[in-house]
């Protein structure tokens, strides 16, 4: 059930000391639907550089890899709490 949902806490709880990439790869061990190539796109599109740490990161650019993580497997349903918390306007 819990492969169905896509969550994305306000909190941010991500691992700090990961890289982007690193928690993606992370992130897709849990999720057998992970879309790989809609992930990259993703990343692209959120304009996040792959080996940035993520503690390096401003509370905008993690909010966008929460986001990620969240949409990557392609959720029924997604749950997202605060999602714009930190996020330009653009």
């Amino acid at each position: 059930v819990l492969g169905r949902i896509g969550y994305m806490s306000e909190e941010r709880d991500i691992p700090n000391w990961m890289r982007v990439t690193e928690i993606m790869n992370y992130t897709q061990t849990f999720y057998p639907a992970w879309d790989t190539k809609y992930a990259e796109e993703l990343r692209e599109m959120f304009d996040l550089d792959p080996k940035q740490r993520i503690r390096n990161l401003s509370r905008g650019q993690a909010a966008r890899v929460c986001l990620l993580l969240a949409l990557a497997h392609r959720p029924e349903l997604l749950v997202l709490d605060e999602p714009s918390s930190g996020l330009d306007p653009v």
